[in-house]
């Protein structure tokens, strides 16, 4: 069987092989024409057309079973005396953090840690949490913004289980 039209790429040649029933194996594709001026038909072998694949080992390797993957270690900067957060960075492993009520801790040295240690400190003066208000009067006098001092306070809050209903 051989086809009676011409395609303008191979492509389309081989997509009407297979639609007119040729199996995918026995499609041959001829070119007919010179130079710039070339167009494509297919015609249907009785032996299984062999692809050379060799070309392509070089182009697409086989991809690799295994990854090896090494463990991350973390970079942070300490603010120096004069806390102007252009200290030395230091390479530090990650840090085991406390857990409560699916609330992690944060990490030591940090904004939000400030905040934890406030309300740590408010507790442990006072004997009660501190409130939202409590928290802005905090950040406003140290400097810190008022929104995260809010939002940590929420956080350190549900890590220390205050809101709580009983059963």
């Amino acid at each position: 069987m051989e086809s009676t039209n011409t395609f303008t790429t191979r492509s389309n040649a081989k997509r009407n092989a297979i639609k007119a029933g040729v199996p995918v194996e026995q499609v041959e594709i001829v070119a007919h024409g010179k130079g710039d001026d070339v167009r494509f038909g297919w015609k249907q072998t009785t032996t299984t057309v062999q692809r050379d694949t060799s070309l392509l080992s070089d182009v697409f390797p086989k991809p690799k079973t295994t990854v090896q993957r090494k463990p991350k270690v973390q970079a942070k900067v300490f603010a120096d005396a004069d806390g102007n957060g252009k200290g030395a960075r230091v390479l530090v492993q990650p840090q085991e953090r406390e857990e409560r009520n699916g609330i992690k801790r944060p990490g030591a040295g940090g904004k939000c840690a400030a905040v934890w240690n406030f309300c740590d400190a408010f507790l442990k003066k006072n004997g009660t949490a501190p409130t939202l208000a409590d928290a802005r009067d905090w950040a406003e006098r140290t400097g810190a913004n008022a929104n995260n001092a809010v939002i940590e306070t929420y956080q350190w809050k549900r890590f220390m289980g205050y809101g709580k209903k009983a059963a």
